[in-house]
C-alpha cells in the first residue's frame, strides 16, 4: 500500500508525527546559514574596521609626524574594472637621525590615482619611526573611507539577511511543529503547472499554483528547484496535500514521501 492510499480521506485532523530527521536536518540547515552568512558579513567588517584603524593612524601621524627624506619605493598599481586602483607599495625612507627603513603601503584610490614620476613625501613618528605616512596614501584618504564604508555597509547586509533569513527559518520550524500538533492535512486544487528552464543550473523548475479551502478559498504557489522536492499529489496529479490550520491561510506543502510527516 502506497502512501497516498494510507491518507484516506481527507481532510485528516492531528496530531501528527514529524520526522526524527526534520529537526537535526533544519538545525543543519541553520548552521550553513549561520556559517555562510555570519562568515561573510564578518570578514566584510572586519576588513572595513582594519581600514578605518590603518586610515585613523595615517592621520595622525601625517598631522603629528616629522618629514623624512624619501629614498624610492617599489611595489604593483593594480587596476579593477578601470574604476578601483589599488596601491602595494614598499617605500624606502631615512629619517632625520639617519637610520634606514622600508615601510610596506597600501592604498586604494578611485577611477584617477599618482604615478610613476609624481612627487611624494614620507611622514614618520620620531618616537615610533616605523609608523609613517605616506602622501600619496594622505592624499587618497577621502577614497579609503569611501572605500571602508563601503565594506561596512556591505557587511550590514550580509548580517541583516542572516537575521531576515534566521527568523523566517526559526519562523518556519515552529510552524511545522505547530501544524503537525493542531492541524489538518488538505488537498488542495492544483490550477496550473508552469515549468521554468534555469540556465544557471541546467534544470528546469516547477511552479505549482493550486488552491485549498479553510474558511474561505485562498490561492497560493510553491515552487520546485529538485525533482527530490514534488509534492504528494492525488488523483492523478489533480491535486496536492498540505498540512494546514483549522483556520487561516498558513500551509506546509508534504513532499511527494510525506516528508516532513510520518504517515
Amino acid at each position: 500500500m502506497d502512501i497516498v492510499d494510507r491518507l484516506g480521506d481527507l481532510p485528516k485532523s492531528g496530531p501528527f508525527r514529524l520526522r526524527g530527521s526534520f529537526l537535526p536536518r533544519q538545525l543543519m540547515k541553520g548552521f550553513f546559514l549561520v556559517l555562510l552568512l555570519g562568515g561573510l558579513g564578518g570578514g566584510f567588517g572586519y576588513y572595513g574596521a582594519y581600514l578605518i584603524t590603518q586610515l585613523t593612524e595615517m592621520s595622525y601621524v601625517w598631522k603629528h609626524g616629522k618629514k623624512a627624506y624619501a629614498l624610492g619605493y617599489r611595489g604593483k598599481v593594480r587596476t579593477t574594472n578601470v574604476l578601483l586602483k589599488s596601491y602595494d607599495l614598499k617605500v624606502h625612507y631615512r629619517t632625520l637621525n639617519g637610520e634606514r627603513f622600508i615601510k610596506q603601503v597600501e592604498f586604494f584610490r578611485f577611477l584617477t590615482g599618482p604615478g610613476k614620476g609624481d612627487t611624494y613625501t614620507v611622514r614618520y613618528l620620531k618616537k615610533e619611526p616605523k609608523r609613517i605616512a605616506f602622501s600619496w596614501a594622505y592624499e587618497a584618504r577621502y577614497h579609503g573611507w569611501s572605500f571602508a564604508l563601503f565594506m561596512l555597509g556591505i557587511a550590514c547586509l550580509f548580517l541583516w539577511s542572516l537575521y531576515a533569513l534566521g527568523r523566517e527559518f526559526l519562523s518556519n520550524t515552529f510552524r511545522v511543529k505547530r501544524l503537525a500538533r493542531k492541524g489538518q492535512l488538505v488537498a488542495a486544487t492544483i490550477n496550473e503547472v508552469q515549468t521554468i528552464p534555469n540556465p544557471q543550473t541546467g534544470k528546469t523548475e516547477y511552479l505549482y499554483l493550486f488552491s485549498y479551502e479553510r474558511e474561505r478559498t485562498y490561492d497560493a504557489e510553491f515552487k520546485v528547484t529538485d525533482e527530490s522536492e514534488h509534492p504528494l499529489l492525488l488523483h492523478d496529479g489533480a491535486k496536492m496535500v498540505l498540512l494546514a490550520p483549522q483556520t487561516g491561510k498558513e500551509f506546509w506543502v508534504l513532499r511527494h514521501d510525506g516528508y516532513p510527516l510520518v504517515l
